[in-house]
């Protein structure tokens, strides 16, 4: 399993990080769309019940982490990573 994350820093001050879980296939190629509002706050590990809504312009950084907690070789190869509007979003999950 792997993660991606994306980190914001609201006017608090400190850095809240939100993740978004998603599986790999092993020499498949696939292609994945993450709706922002499916991302869960966290913050130094633990769940954040009342953390800022997370918005594309207000993101700061974007990182993957892999979370299956298994030694081993592994290799993520990213073709692309594009940000969508919402309605963009829309319409590519429901064509």
């Amino acid at each position: 399993m792997a993660v991606i994350v994306l980190s914001l820093s609201p006017d608090s001050g400190y850095r809240i990080t939100y993740k978004h879980e998603f599986t790999t296939i092993k020499g498949q190629r696939q292609e994945k769309v993450f709706d922002l509002n499916k991302f869960q706050a966290v913050f130094r590990g633990r769940l954040l019940s009342d953390a800022p809504e997370l918005t594309a312009q207000d993101t700061k950084q974007v990182g993957l982490l892999i979370a299956d907690k298994q030694p081993g070789p592994f290799a993520l190869n990213l073709i692309q990573i594009q940000f969508k509007s919402s309605q963009e979003a829309s319409e590519y999950n429901h064509p």
